[in-house]
């Protein structure tokens, strides 16, 4: 489950510290043919792990809340099959 792992590691990246760690780890192990795909998928399910991680935590409240229009984003671009973990994702804080 390499891609579980990855999308654990870079989650809180910028897209081209992304891109440094897949080259990284392609330096060292080939990646299947449909790894991106897989990977936006366990990044998205890591991303609602850590919320339900953090959201019982009444300290975590107010940071938790300001990242969701950046959450929602990465869902809207997931949901519609657009790629987000290598591209700047535009933040509509209307969503």
């Amino acid at each position: 489950m390499m891609q579980y792992s990855l999308a654990h590691r870079i989650l809180g990246l910028y897209p081209a510290q992304r891109e440094l760690v897949i080259k990284g780890y392609e330096s060292i192990r080939k990646l299947d043919d449909n790894w991106l795909t897989e990977l936006e998928g366990f990044a998205v399910m890591v991303m609602i792990e850590n919320y339900c991680h953090h959201a019982p935590d009444p300290r975590e409240t107010e940071g938790l809340i300001a990242e969701q229009p950046y959450a929602q984003a990465i869902m809207k671009n997931y949901l519609n099959g657009e790629p987000f973990l290598f591209h700047v994702i535009e933040v509509n804080d209307g969503i």
